[in-house]
């Protein structure tokens, strides 16, 4: 494959993939660390084969297991700063939380288009 199809095969699927994780809402999303972390690996990869004709450095595999490791630690502090926030909410707002209906420990609009189909139980027990 020539250069030129190179570049432009990174133009046209690597630039659209790169903005599509920028913009995507990805707060909880497993399957989108799993690819960004498939992805660090194998840029890593190549960064290391760039490297080693010049340089001396670390085994390859132990870059490689750190490399992959960071999205998913990244993944794993935002999963823990939510149960922190979720925490701090639930002390402060604890008369409130005690007088709704049993098993409520979220907020969310109901869509105009369930309100009328959805029944809920009021009663404590």
């Amino acid at each position: 494959m020539s250069k030129t199809a190179k570049r432009l095969l990174t133009f046209f699927i690597g630039i659209p993939l790169v903005l599509l994780i920028v913009f995507t809402n990805y707060m909880n999303s497993l399957a989108l660390h799993i690819a960004i972390g498939i992805f660090s690996v194998l840029g890593a990869n190549e960064f290391y084969n760039m490297l080693k004709i010049n340089h001396t450095l670390f085994p390859n595999p132990l870059l490689l297991i750190f490399t992959a490791l960071l999205p998913y630690l990244t993944f794993l502090f935002i999963l823990y700063d939510f149960k922190i926030e979720l925490m701090y909410y639930m002390k402060e707002n604890r008369v409130e939380l005690e007088k709704a209906p049993r098993g409520i420990y979220s907020i969310s609009d109901i869509p105009s288009d369930l309100q009328n189909k959805m029944t809920y139980n009021s009663e404590k027990g």
